[in-house]
């Protein structure tokens, strides 16, 4: 009977043991260059959240502050006293008008501290808020539905994000209900720091309504004018829309018939507040024939072959044909559309 003395047991464990903690020193020797910490820490304290993320957003040290990882005392000194203010209008944009702010350098060996206290004080809020439309579009109800439900009101903190998101989508329902020159004509937010409050007065002035003109169609003369004006998502005389006319692009850029596409409203020849739309267009390809083969568990070795004809008589007519032959299936798939609609489809069997 064959003995088994523990060390030939032990051992081998032991001595791989061994050779995984060499590994990992190993690796940990050489790896420190590539997690070594940073030349300067920023520690801010005091506050918490987005209002924290914005602030230290802010004080992202310049070039030149640590060059080849090595810092320059003399810039981060520098740099320090001009901290404070840099949180602190960081801080603004959430109504913190009257916050403190010291910052001190803390250095640790070769690497630095930047300590930013920061006691953000109260918020400032608002004791009135404005907002006016005037001009043509003043009776516009989806302007007014926008003014009315204006974010901001009397007792809320101030915050500038709010406003410049309610702001922006004012301007941008008037550009879109076609008031292309709406502009403001006041824009104002006063602060009262002593007293911790703001007022907000906003006017706009619609100016005139401008509607869709003639539009002109280049550049695709195998097609006839009346199917490619299918393609518009507009008529004349409609209220202006950048959306539309971005509709109806991605329409003319979905029907694969054009590789090449610009739809131009044309301001500068706006007459009475109509404006006219070129459409310049590049055909592509009219046939295409695609081969293909795979297997199937079900039909065995198979070949396909795909042919499109997208401007039949030229008419915009469509051909499809869908060829396929298997071991154990042929079957022929011709599909004909019309501008209107699908005219002829059916799944027939080759003999």
């Amino acid at each position: 009977m064959k003995t088994h003395h523990p060390e030939n047991i032990i051992g081998p464990r032991y001595k791989t043991f061994h050779a995984v903690l060499a590994f990992l020193l190993f690796c940990l020797t050489f790896a420190r260059p590539l997690y070594a910490a940073e030349p300067v820490t920023i520690i801010v304290t005091g506050i918490e959240g987005d209002v924290l993320k914005n602030v230290q957003e802010a004080l992202v040290l310049p070039p030149g502050v640590v060059q080849d990882g090595v810092v320059d005392p003399l810039w981060l000194e520098r740099y320090a006293r001009q901290a404070e203010t840099k949180a602190g209008s960081a801080l603004e944009p959430f109504g913190y008008y009257n916050s403190v702010v010291t910052v001190a350098v803390e250095p640790a060996e070769s690497r630095y501290k930047l300590l930013v206290a920061v006691t953000p004080g109260e918020q400032v809020r608002l004791s009135g808020v404005t907002v006016t439309l005037a001009g043509p579009g003043s009776g516009e109800k989806r302007l007014q539905r926008l003014i009315e439900s204006f974010p901001l009101m009397k007792g809320d903190v101030l915050l500038h994000q709010r406003y410049e998101a309610a702001k922006a989508a004012l301007a941008s329902r008037a550009q879109e209900l076609g008031y292309l020159d709406a502009a403001f004509s006041r824009h104002e937010i006063r602060i009262n720091r002593s007293a911790t409050t703001a007022t907000i007065d906003l006017a706009m002035e619609s100016g005139e309504k401008y509607f869709f003109g003639a539009t002109r169609i280049l550049g695709a003369p195998d097609y006839p004018d009346s199917f490619l004006r299918r393609y518009l998502t507009y008529l004349p005389g409609e209220p202006f829309s950048f959306t539309l006319l971005g509709e109806t692009q991605r329409n003319l850029t979905n029907s694969e018939r054009f590789k090449e596409l610009i739809v131009s409203p044309e301001r500068q020849n706006t007459e009475a507040y109509k404006v006219p739309i070129t459409i310049q267009l590049k055909q592509g390809p009219r046939f295409s024939l695609r081969p293909g083969i795979g297997y199937g568990t079900d039909t065995g070795a198979r070949f396909t072959v795909r042919y499109r004809d997208l401007n039949m008589f030229h008419l915009g007519h469509e051909l499809y044909s869908h060829l396929y032959v298997a071991e154990r299936l042929r079957a022929w798939r011709p599909a004909i559309s019309s501008p209107v609609r699908k005219t002829f489809e059916a799944l027939q069997p080759c003999n």
